[in-house]
C-alpha cells in the first residue's frame, strides 16, 4: 500500500484510498491486518486494484473527500471518480470482495535493463511492483553515492521522459508517483560528479558517458506482450 498526500487519480485502473490517522486505534489493527502473513491479504486486494494510504494530517485530501471518521475505505475509478464507501465489518472476505466489485485484473508489467545494445527483461510483476523495484534500486544507489563521495560531492539524477528529477534516500515515494502509469515509460538514471575526478559506478553494468566521472543506466517498463 502506497502512502501518498493526495488522491492518486490517473493510473490504469480503479483504486482504493484508505484514510487514517496515526492516533486510530481502529486504523493501527486495520495495518496490522493488511501486513499479516506477509501481507496476504493486502495482496489479494491489489490482484484487482491499486491501493492507497492517506495520512490525516493531509488536511486538504480529508477535505476534498468528507472524511469525518477514521478510517475510512473509499474506492475510486482510474479518473477519481468516487465509486463507493466501504462500510461493511472489515474482515479479510469483506475486503477482497470489496476490492473484487470494483476491480480488474493488474496487467503485469515487465522491467528491462539496457545491457549492451539491447534491452533485457529483469523483472515481471504489478505496475506498483516495478515502480517500487526501480525506486528502490535508484534508493539503494544514491546510499553508494553517499558511501564514495568523500569530499567530492557525486549526485543521483533521474530522467522519466524529458524531465529531469532529483532523487534522495528520504523521498522514494516521489519517483513513485512520477513515474506514474508504466506504460511504455523510460527511465534513465545518472551518477556523475561536476569535478573531473572519476566517478565509480556500483558495478560494470554501467555505461560510462564522458570521461570516467558519469556514468548511466536505462530502464524500461512497459506490459507483458501476451
Amino acid at each position: 500500500m502506497k502512502h501518498v498526500a493526495e488522491n492518486p487519480n490517473g493510473g490504469d485502473r480503479s483504486y482504493l484510498v484508505l484514510y487514517h490517522a496515526t492516533w486510530c486505534g481502529h486504523c493501527t489493527r486495520l495495518h496490522a491486518q493488511l501486513d499479516a502473513d506477509k501481507g496476504a491479504l493486502k495482496n489479494a486486494m491489489a490482484n484487482h486494484v491499486d491501493l492507497y494510504a492517506i495520512e490525516s494530517e493531509n488536511k486538504a485530501a480529508m477535505k476534498a473527500a468528507s472524511i469525518r471518521g477514521y478510517p475510512t475505505i473509499i474506492m475510486y475509478d482510474k479518473n477519481g471518480k468516487e465509486l463507493e464507501k466501504f462500510q461493511e465489518q472489515r474482515s479479510n472476505e469483506n475486503l477482497i470482495a470489496f476490492a473484487k466489485r470494483h476491480g480488474t485484473p493488474d496487467p503485469s508489467y515487465v522491467l528491462r535493463e539496457k545491457v549492451g545494445n539491447k534491452m533485457v527483461p529483469k523483472s515481471v510483476g504489478s505496475c506498483s511492483g516495478i515502480q517500487s523495484e526501480i525506486a528502490k534500486r535508484i534508493q539503494l544507489l544514491d546510499q553508494y553515492v553517499r558511501k564514495v563521495e568523500v569530499d567530492d560531492p557525486t549526485y543521483v539524477e533521474v530522467r522519466i521522459g524529458d524531465n529531469f528529477k532529483w532523487v534522495n534516500t528520504e523521498h522514494p515515494d516521489r519517483l513513485v508517483k512520477k513515474l506514474g502509469t508504466c506504460t511504455n515509460r523510460r527511465v534513465e538514471v545518472l551518477i556523475y560528479r561536476k569535478s573531473n575526478k572519476c566517478c565509480p559506478p556500483p558495478d560494470n553494468s554501467w555505461t560510462k558517458v564522458r570521461g570516467c566521472n558519469s556514468y548511466r543506466k536505462i530502464y524500461s517498463i512497459g506490459k507483458v506482450s501476451k
